[in-house]
Order: C-alpha cells, then sequence, then structure tokens
C-alpha cells in the first residue's frame, strides 16, 4: 500500500472543520505529492535530495502520519534505524494494522531489532561508515574501509561517476538477518549463495563467521 494522497487528505480532514476543509485538502494533496517525491527519490538512489525534502516535511509536520512513514523510510535508507523505528512506531499508531503489513514497516521493525547494539566507524577520509555487531566482526573494518576507497576510485574512473559520500556497509551477523534487512527468504539467499546485498542505499554484507569457512 501506498500511504499518499488519500491518506493524507483523511489525517488531515480530520482535523479540519468548515472553512478550513478546503484549505486542508490543498494542503494534503501539496504533501501527497511531496510524499511521492521522495519515494521517487528513493527509487532513482538521489538518498540526499530525498532526505532533504523528508526533513523539510517533518519540519513542519511532525504529527502528520504519512509524512512520519516518509521519514522514516528516508532514514532506513541511511541506517539511522532507531529513529527510523521511533517514527515508524508514531505513524503506525495512526495508520493502524493494514499499515504493519506493509513491507516497508517490516523492513524498519527489523532493522531497528537488529542493529540495536550495533557500532557505527567512519574511515579517516569519511568515504564509508560501517556499522556492525561489537566483538569479532571489528577486524573487518580497515578492510572495508580500504575495498570501499578503492571501489571509488578505480570504478568511479572508469564510469566517471563519483557516488554520494559516505558509502553505507552494513555487517549482518546471518543470513536471517541479511533476508530479514532485503525482503530476500533465506531460501533464496541459501540457493543463491548470497552474501551480500546492494539495496536502499547501503551495501548489506553476511559476516564471514556466518558461513561454514568465511570467504575471499
Amino acid at each position: 500500500m501506498k500511504f499518499g494522497a488519500s491518506m493524507a487528505l483523511l489525517i488531515l480532514l480530520s482535523t479540519a472543520g468548515g472553512g478550513l476543509r478546503k484549505a486542508a485538502a490543498d494542503t494534503a494533496d501539496e504533501l501527497s505529492q511531496s510524499v511521492a517525491r521522495i519515494d521517487l527519490l528513493l527509487s532513482t538512489w538521489q538518498f540526499h535530495a530525498a532526505r532533504k525534502l523528508a526533513q523539510r516535511l517533518l519540519a513542519s509536520h511532525p504529527d502528520l502520519p504519512a509524512v512520519q512513514m516518509a521519514a522514516a523510510w528516508v532514514k532506513f535508507h541511511f541506517a539511522e534505524h532507531r529513529e527510523a523505528g521511533e517514527l515508524l512506531e508514531r505513524a503506525l499508531a495512526a495508520f493502524g494494522r493494514r499499515a504493519e503489513r506493509d513491507q516497508r514497516s517490516r523492513l524498519i521493525r527489523n532493522a531497528a531489532r537488529i542493529s540495536q547494539e550495533w557500532e557505527r566507524e567512519t574511515s579517516p577520509d569519511g568515504s564509508a561508515v560501517v556499522l556492525r555487531r561489537a566483538g569479532a566482526d571489528e577486524i573487518l573494518v580497515p578492510y572495508l574501509f580500504e575495498t570501499v576507497a578503492k571501489t571509488i576510485k578505480v570504478v568511479g574512473e572508469d564510469l566517471g561517476h563519483q557516488p554520494e559520500l559516505p558509502i553505507l556497509v552494513e555487517v549482518l551477523p546471518d543470513s536471517a538477518a541479511l533476508a530479514d534487512l532485503t525482503g530476500l527468504t533465506e531460501e533464496e539467499i541459501a540457493t543463491s549463495g548470497t552474501i551480500a546485498v546492494c539495496k536502499y542505499g547501503r551495501l548489506m554484507i553476511t559476516s564471514p563467521r556466518a558461513t561454514l569457512q568465511g570467504y575471499g
């Protein structure tokens, strides 16, 4: 389901009366277009533009559930999972059970749960941010920093394009977590041998600890 024009209009009109209804309807239409614009920007990997628009909407309409949902979805793309989860729960309190079945709701909730005790590290040059559980996966961090920096340089030169920085890398504890954060099933991951997915503006990799013999 999409939390667009009809839902925004319903929420606004429920708080408007008499002569305010026309203005409320106009505002709802503008907001629904902005929410749809955020979805378009995210789907075309224009993440920072989506973030700026979501921030403006949330600042001007912090209590509107459709805006809260849109802002939560943006924060999910930036691996700001705790904040995304909080915004989601506020939106779901108004939207109800139907919204809980939306895939975005499941992904945001899964990410908030899985990332509760994650640590965040930024590379010295600011090109990469690695999010991971405390413990042995710390050993991967410098290698990930180096790999991201080299990839940006080599592939960027080949394609004549430099991505917006930083690149977000999440080290996930197992294939179940990879499934929970990507929408893939564990069977699809197992049968394809998938250990990494680039989706939702982030690179998500399964920790080599979760595989029988690690990986190259």
